[in-house]
């Protein structure tokens, strides 16, 4: 594994099982975020991976907004969806140094 990889892993694992509410084993977040480190990884590093991958996703987000408009019931789950991404985002600009 390369260290851009050991990055996009990092990041991925803690959009995915990270955060405040961690409704699943933190331990798997943890592990990846070691395993990066452990390469040479600063956390500033994945967690500006994990912001760009959260910005990614909340595009792709406002764009299937935007193909659902004709079915309420998409549309209503995006909503939601895009309103978790946003807080996500907001919360990882919050771990950013100041």
């Amino acid at each position: 594994m390369t260290k851009t990889e050991a990055i996009a892993a990092a990041a991925r694992e803690v959009l995915a099982h990270g955060g405040p509410d961690c409704l699943t084993d933190r331990n798997i977040a943890l592990r990846a975020v070691d395993n990066a480190m452990a390469m040479g990884v600063t956390e500033d590093e994945i967690l500006a991976a994990a912001i760009a991958a959260a910005e990614g996703r909340l595009t792709q987000l406002q764009h299937a907004f935007i193909d659902e408009a004709h079915d309420r019931g998409k549309r209503h789950t995006l909503a939601h969806q895009i309103r978790k991404t946003r807080d996500e985002i907001a919360r990882l600009y919050e771990l950013l140094p100041a």
